[in-house]
C-alpha cells in the first residue's frame, strides 16, 4: 500500500512539473512491468480528456505517458490587456501557434505595436480597443468579433490594474474603480461571450487573477478584494458550465516583471509611477505566459505561478492560517 501511494505521488508530481516544448512530452515513473506495458501499447488505449486525448504508452523499464497537446491553430482567441506585460507575451506565443487573435486594451497604438512585433496580419488579428472601467454592456464588442470571425473559442481576461495605498487612506472612488476594472469588467465581458460557447458546447475562459486573490497584503486592500471576487465568481461559473464542456482556468501569478506596480493606483487614484523592487526582480512575463499556455493546454482549473516563497505562502495560508498571519505581517510593505 505504501509503495502504491509513493508511486501515485510521484506521478502526481510529474504531472505538476510538466513542460511542453514539443507536441509529445514523456513522463517517467518506475515500477511497472513489461507485460502490462506491452498490452497497453498493443491495445492502443486512449484516455479521453475534456477536449484533448492522453495516450499512455509503457516500456519495459519505465512508465511513460505521452500527452498529445491540442493546438490553438485556427482558434479564435480574445485577449484583454494585450498591449503589454503578460498579455503581450501571450499574444506572441499564440501568434506562433497560428491562432486568430483579438487584441484589446485602452491603447490602440500599443496594440498596433504588438500586432506588428508579433507579425500578425490584419486577416488573423483584430484590434479592438476599449476601457474595462467604461465597458458597460460589451455586447456590441462581441457582435463586432462575431461578425468578423463567427465565434470565440477562448477568452483571456488579462486586463486589470493594481493598487499601492493603505486602505485607511484610499478614496472610495479608487476602491470602486479597482472593482470595476478588475472584477465587473471581466465578468461583463465573459457573460457576453458565454452564449456562443454554450450553444457550441465548447470554449475556454482564462482569468488572470493573482496570489493576492488567495490572501491579502499591504497596500492592496481593494486590489486583493477584486481578485478574491474573481476567484469566487469564476470558481462558481466553472461548476455551472461543466455540463456545457466549457473550461475555466484561474491563473494566480505572483511577482512578474511587468509595469503593474508602475501603473498601480495610489490613494487618490493617480498612477504610482514607481517600480517595486520585488516586481523588477520577478519572473519574466514570457516565462509566466508559457506556463499559462501549458495550463490551458492541460485544461487545468487553477495554476499558481511564482517562486517557491509565493507558492509556499499560498499553501501556508490554506493549512496553517495562524502561522501564515504571523509570517506575512513581517513582510516589507511595498
Amino acid at each position: 500500500m505504501v509503495i502504491k501511494l509513493r508511486w501515485l505521488l510521484q506521478i502526481y508530481r510529474n504531472f505538476q512539473d510538466l513542460k511542453f516544448p514539443d507536441e509529445l512530452t514523456p513522463i517517467r515513473a518506475p515500477g511497472l512491468d513489461e507485460p502490462f506495458g506491452r498490452r497497453l501499447i498493443s491495445s492502443g488505449n486512449l484516455i479521453p480528456g475534456r477536449g484533448m486525448k492522453k495516450s499512455l504508452i509503457l516500456s519495459s523499464d519505465n512508465f511513460t505517458t505521452y500527452i498529445v497537446m491540442p493546438s490553438f491553430s485556427g482558434k479564435i482567441v480574445w485577449i484583454t490587456g494585450a498591449s503589454s506585460g503578460i498579455g503581450e507575451a501571450l499574444v506572441a506565443l499564440l501568434a506562433k501557434e497560428q491562432a486568430t487573435l483579438i487584441l484589446s486594451s485602452r491603447r490602440e497604438d500599443e496594440l498596433r505595436r504588438v500586432q506588428k512585433t508579433c507579425g500578425l496580419t490584419d486577416e488573423c488579428c483584430l484590434i479592438l480597443p476599449f476601457d474595462l472601467e467604461q465597458l458597460g454592456n460589451p455586447s456590441k464588442l462581441v457582435e463586432i468579433v462575431l461578425a468578423r470571425y463567427g465565434q470565440i473559442d477562448v477568452l483571456i481576461n488579462n486586463g486589470g490594474i493594481s493598487q499601492r495605498a493603505y486602505a485607511k487612506d484610499t478614496d472610495i472612488g479608487t476602491d470602486r474603480r479597482l472593482m470595476e476594472v478588475n472584477y465587473f469588467g471581466p465578468v461583463a465581458l465573459t457573460k457576453s461571450v458565454l452564449p456562443g460557447m454554450i450553444s457550441r458546447k465548447s470554449g475556454q475562459i482564462v482569468v488572470i487573477s493573482s496570489v493576492a486573490g488567495k490572501f491579502g497584503f499591504f497596500l492592496r486592500s481593494a486590489y486583493s478584494a477584486s481578485k478574491h471576487a474573481l476567484q469566487g465568481f469564476f470558481e462558481s461559473l466553472r461548476m455551472e458550465l461543466f455540463a456545457d464542456n466549457i473550461q475555466v482556468l484561474l491563473v494566480c501569478p505572483g511577482k512578474i516583471a511587468t509595469h503593474i506596480s508602475v501603473n498601480a493606483l495610489t490613494a487618490d487614484g493617480k498612477r504610482s509611477g514607481r517600480m517595486d523592487d520585488a516586481q523588477a526582480n520577478g519572473m519574466t512575463a514570457e516565462t509566466c505566459a508559457r506556463r499559462i499556455l501549458e495550463a490551458m493546454k492541460q485544461q487545468k482549473e487553477e495554476i499558481i505561478i511564482g517562486n517557491s516563497r509565493e507558492q509556499t505562502a499560498v499553501w501556508l495560508k490554506r493549512f496553517f492560517p495562524h502561522f501564515f498571519s504571523k509570517m506575512i505581517r513581517k513582510q516589507k510593505a511595498e
